[in-house]
């Protein structure tokens, strides 16, 4: 399963090998996740003054001002630069150019906060050898911070079968949630009505869209009757003509609320509760046709039958290609990096395996259907991550389906 790689740089085909493996070690550090969270948890802050921000900023004075910065400067420069705009056209009572400037400052602090700690954690080395700060590239994100704020999606669905995307909800919307993964193979063939016969592991959720920026949505899988709350905030979003991308987090809770008959303990017990994390890229290529993500996962308790507390960190990716506008194309695979891959429960024997699914999607009337085979029958983020109970060979194939109702 090695070449699945391959599939998640298509984007990043130009670079080094040896410094794509750089940059994945280094951000895989436990200091460089902190770091990671930091980054994004700045941004959030900052992100709701620059909520207010939608459209063009249309003012003479800045544009020759950030140019002039960013060519001959350091980035210091030309926040300065705009800051000072911003302070004398409050003195000279300069309405226009003061809330122009106000804009663009706003902008250019979610920028700098999220690049910032993002260039500690790669340590990329500049090709002068001045300073280890040269990735991720502080001209291209200030470059962008006089964009618009306006929400794009990027994705027309708020998840995969699996994992999240960067679309959101918008306020006061609800999206519904229903899936299903058969038992048996598809090998078993007629016999079993390729998997149809059933059990089947299943699950439900609603989701609602508090804001334009954040939705949360209550969602309970059969397996350990594990009921789960999430949180997901848009965070960053870029309309570039030739790389459309966007930024979002999740977070959530899990709570196992039935125990088997060989564990005594109670409902309430903090053992049977889990906590998860999560980052989305998305980026469209190919003037919209091909959708990608990278999800890094960070799970604690993944295990909650063990006596010590454990922790899974995955780096799931897909990828989707939009045939037209009803059919689609996709691939998942979730990668597990470090930590915890065991079994889920009592009873189960071996470990557990790397995610991978593939199928198509229709997308018809505010529904998205899923059709697709894969190695894992879990639903649940806090089962999901932690990986599938069978390898992904395709004696190991199922049948699943996934549906989703914008409301």
């Amino acid at each position: 399963m090695q070449w699945v790689w391959l599939l998640w740089v298509p984007a990043l085909a130009a670079a080094e090998p040896s410094a794509l493996q750089r940059d994945a070690r280094a951000l895989s550090r436990p200091e460089s996740l902190a770091g990671l969270a930091l980054a994004f948890g700045a941004a959030g802050l900052a992100h709701q003054w620059d909520d207010e921000l939608v459209g063009p900023i249309d003012n003479g004075l800045l544009e020759p001002v950030l140019d002039f910065g960013n060519f001959f400067f350091k980035t210091k420069h030309c926040v300065g630069s705009v800051a000072a705009i911003w302070g004398g056209s409050k003195v000279a009572s300069l309405d226009e150019v003061h809330a122009a400037s106000s804009a663009v400052l706003r902008a250019l602090a979610l920028s700098s906060a999220m690049v910032g700690p993002l260039k500690l954690m790669s340590g990329r080395t500049r090709p002068d050898i001045s300073n280890d700060l040269s990735f991720p590239s502080g001209h291209s994100w200030e470059s962008q911070a006089s964009t618009t704020d306006e929400p794009i999606d990027l994705f027309t669905a708020t998840m995969t079968p699996n994992m999240p995307t960067a679309t959101m909800l918008y306020k006061g919307d609800w999206h519904y949630e229903i899936s299903h993964r058969f038992f048996p193979p598809l090998i078993e063939g007629f016999d079993a009505n390729y998997g149809f016969d059933g059990p089947a592991n299943m699950r439900t959720a609603i989701g609602y869209g508090v804001s334009n920026a954040l939705t949360v949505t209550l969602g309970r899988s059969n397996v350990l009757d594990n009921y789960d709350l999430q949180i997901k905030y848009r965070l960053w979003d870029m309309d570039h003509p030739s790389l459309p991308s966007g930024i979002a987090a999740r977070g959530g809770i899990a709570w196992n609320a039935e125990m088997p008959p060989v564990v005594d303990r109670g409902r309430a017990d903090e053992s049977n509760f889990q906590y998860y994390g999560q980052l989305v890229y998305n980026a469209l290529l190919f003037d919209g046709k091909l959708g990608i993500g990278l999800v890094p996962s960070y799970l604690y308790n993944s295990a909650i039958f063990s006596v010590e507390k454990q922790y899974t960190f995955t780096l799931g990716n897909y990828y989707q290609y939009y045939l037209n506008d009803l059919w689609g194309a996709w691939l998942e695979y979730n990668p597990a990096l470090s930590g915890y891959q065991g079994i889920l429960q009592p009873g189960e024997t071996g470990r557990s395996y790397d995610s991978l699914s593939f199928g198509t999607s229709i997308e018809t009337g505010g529904h998205v259907f899923y059709i697709f085979v894969t190695n894992n029958t879990r639903l649940n983020p806090a089962q999901y991550l932690v990986g599938a109970p069978v390898d992904a060979s395709p004696k190991n194939w199922r049948l699943a389906f996934g549906i989703t109702r914008h409301l």
